[in-house]
C-alpha cells in the first residue's frame, strides 16, 4: 500500500479507508509494531493528523506482530490473565495469593517510596533470584522465555514496573524491554491517566470524599499515617459508594498519588478497614477472618488501569470485572 492523501485526516481514520476491511485493533498493531510510514518515517499515534499530500505507505518488512488479548498464562496451579501484549508491555490480571515479585535475597530493598519498584542487582540476577518463588514476575518469564526464544536472540524476559500487594488482585504493568521499563517507571505520574480500585470496606460508608495525609513507614516495615507532616510522602485517595450491604461497604478508590499500603492505611484511618487486612484492619471484629483464619485475600482490587502507552502514545484503558466474591461479602 503507497498512497498520497487527499484532505486533512487523522491516520486511524485514514487507513480504516485506504485499507478496507481492516479492524481497528489490526490498525492499532500495525502502528505498535511501526509498520506504517508517513513520508517515509514510522509513525505509531492513531491520532496523528495527516496532511495533503502526505505519503502513507505500509512498510516492506514490518516488525512481527506479538500483540495479544485475552490470553493466559498458566504455571502449576495459579494462572494469570494475560489481557494484552505487545512489543513493548504486557498487562496482566493478577490473582490474589500470588507475589508480584520475589522477595527472596533482598530483592525489594530497592523498592521506592511509591508503588513502583526499582530492583538491585543486574535482569540477569534478579530473574534467577525470582526462580525461586512462584511469582507473576517468574511466571512472566517463562511465559516469554518459552514464546520467544530462539538461538539467534538473548534470552527474552519482563521487567518489573510497579507492584501489588500479594493479598491483593488486579491490573498490572510489566516491561518487556529495559528502555520501556524505565520510560514508565521515571514517568509514572506523568503517564498514569486513571487508576482505580474497588474494596469491601466495614461498615456503612455513604457518599464520596477525599482522604490526605502523610504516609512514613517505620522499621518493621508497617505504614502509618500523619494529619501533618511527619518526614514522610503526602498520599491522597478519593473514595465513592458504590453498595451498601447490611454490613459492610462497596467502595471505588482513585489514586491521586500512588504510595505504598495508601489504600489499606487510609480506610482504616476513616474506621472503615478493608475486609481480610490482617495487616491493618480490626481482625477482631473482621467476620471474613473469623469463618475463615487461613483466609489470604484482602478485599481490595485493582480493576481499570488507564495510562499512556510510552511508545506510541496511544491511550491504554484496561479494566476488569469487580470479583463476585466482593458483592456476596456486603
Amino acid at each position: 500500500m503507497r498512497q498520497i492523501v487527499n484532505t486533512e485526516t487523522p491516520l486511524q481514520e485514514f487507513l480504516l479507508d485506504a485499507m478496507k476491511g481492516i479492524s481497528k485493533t489490526k490498525v492499532k498493531q500495525l502502528l505498535s509494531n511501526k509498520a506504517i510510514l508517513v513520508n517515509g518515517k514510522a509513525c505509531t499515534k492513531y491520532n496523528y493528523i495527516l496532511k495533503e499530500n502526505d505519503i502513507v505507505e505500509l512498510a516492506q518488512k514490518p516488525i512481527k506482530d506479538t500483540t495479544v488479548k485475552n490470553d493466559t498464562a498458566l504455571v502449576g496451579n495459579e494462572p494469570i490473565k494475560i489481557v494484552y501484549e505487545d512489543n513493548h508491555i504486557i498487562v496482566i490480571n493478577k490473582h490474589e495469593g500470588l507475589l508480584s515479585v520475589s522477595t527472596t535475597g533482598g530483592s525489594l530493598k530497592g523498592r521506592k517510596k511509591d508503588d513502583t519498584v526499582s530492583k538491585k542487582g543486574s535482569a540477569a540476577q534478579i530473574a534467577a533470584e525470582d526462580k525461586n518463588e512462584f511469582t507473576a514476575h517468574s511466571i512472566l518469564n517463562k511465559y516469554v522465555k518459552e514464546k520467544y526464544s530462539s538461538k539467534n536472540t538473548p534470552t527474552p524476559r519482563v521487567y518489573i514496573v510497579h507492584r501489588l500487594d500479594r493479598e491483593t488482585s488486579g491490573l498490572m504493568v510489566f516491561a518487556k524491554d529495559e528502555q520501556t521499563k524505565n520510560a514508565l517507571q521515571h514517568n509514572w505520574e506523568e503517564l498514569i491517566t486513571d487508576r482505580r480500585y474497588v474494596a469491601v470496606a466495614h461498615g456503612i460508608l455513604e457518599g464520596e470524599g477525599e482522604f490526605r495525609s502523610y504516609l512514613k513507614e517505620n522499621a518493621a516495615f508497617v505504614v502509618y499515617s500523619s494529619p501533618v507532616d511527619n518526614g514522610g510522602q503526602l498520599a491522597i485517595t478519593r473514595y465513592k459508594s458504590l453498595k451498601v450491604g447490611k454490613e459492610n461497604t462497596l467502595v471505588e478508590l482513585t489514586l491521586d498519588t500512588g504510595r505504598k499500603n495508601q489504600i489499606r492505611v487510609h480506610l482504616k484511618e476513616m474506621k472503615h478497614s478493608i475486609l481480610g487486612d490482617r495487616k491493618y484492619g480490626n481482625i477482631e471484629n473482621d467476620t471474613w477472618l473469623q469463618q475463615d483464619k487461613k483466609a489470604g485475600r484482602v478485599f481490595l482490587h485493582a480493576y481499570m488501569l488507564n495510562f499512556t502507552h510510552p511508545f506510541t502514545g496511544e491511550n491504554m484503558e484496561f479494566s476488569t470485572p469487580i470479583p463476585k466474591k466482593f458483592l456476596r461479602a456486603l
